[in-house]
């Protein structure tokens, strides 16, 4: 991309806050702009061009009936962190839609989640 979008340029702006306000600017700017995240409490860790971390606590609000992080939590944590970094590397004048998701449960989901999103310099340029 060859000049910040918004989304970019707001984020270099809460990045100038001191470090212990971050997270909760970045997770409240999100709450808010995408609400669905926001009645989880996502928490946007980081944000760059290049990486996305978000976390998720395993509450009550969004545990399934047996105790653990419900699945369409978990996916909405990937989906989540990957939409963050493709967000701050379109133009403005682009919406991104995701087409697909999939997931492979392997077992029960205990504690906090946490979903990381990278993209290489060379991916970005396309």
């Amino acid at each position: 991309m060859a000049k910040p979008n918004k989304l970019n340029t707001i984020v270099s702006n809460v990045y100038k806050l001191p470090e212990f306000m971050r997270t909760k600017a970045l997770s409240t700017l999100f709450g808010k702009t995408v609400k669905y995240t926001g009645t989880t409490g996502i928490k946007v860790e980081e944000l760059t061009t290049n990486r996305s971390v978000v976390t998720l606590t395993n509450k009550k609000s969004v545990q399934n009936h047996i105790g653990s992080v419900h699945a369409v939590a978990s996916i909405l944590i990937a989906e989540s962190a990957t939409g963050y970094l493709i967000g701050m590397n379109i133009s403005d004048d682009c919406v991104p839609v995701i087409k697909t998701i999939k997931a492979d449960y392997v077992k029960r989901a205990k504690g906090n989640m946490r979903a990381e999103a990278s993209l290489t310099d060379e991916q970005i340029k396309l």
